[in-house]
């Protein structure tokens, strides 16, 4: 698993939000940290690198090697991520279209054999495609 954070319009005032750090940190530790490749920061604000720091002392050094920021124009961005971290071109294009804001739907559809890695509650807001097929369904949780 590889995460992409898009720190777009996030600056000093939301990073110094201490219920956002917060967040991030229940939501990484509740989601299979241990299977998780890598956290990329897409852009992340200077003041991430000092909080980054602050949080050294308390974060486990495997879990800091995760960290990755990823710096600069859309074009230079997706370029690092296609040569330096392997993404496929669906990945690249969605990320392209999420970091332009020009996305249809904020998440992208996840093939079929996903489902049953995801909580529950997080089913009925992914659409779903079967990997041998070109046709993309909502599936619901019924």
């Amino acid at each position: 698993w590889i995460w992409c954070v898009d720190y777009n319009g996030f600056g000093f005032k939301e990073a110094m939000q201490g219920k956002l750090a917060a967040r991030f940190g229940t939501l990484f530790s509740n989601h299979m940290p241990e299977r998780l490749h890598r956290i990329i920061l897409l852009n992340p604000p200077s003041v991430f690198r000092i909080l980054l720091q602050a949080a050294k002392p308390f974060v486990d050094k495997r879990t800091l090697d995760k960290l990755v920021a990823v710096n600069g124009s859309t074009p230079k961005v997706l370029q690092t991520l296609r040569e330096e971290h392997g993404f496929s071109e669906r990945a690249l294009q969605w990320l392209e279209q999420a970091l332009n804001q020009k996305l249809p739907s904020p998440i992208p559809t996840l093939p079929q054999y996903a489902r049953g890695l995801l909580l529950p509650s997080l089913i009925p807001k992914f659409q779903f495609v079967d990997p041998s097929s070109s046709s993309t369904n909502r599936e619901s949780d019924d």
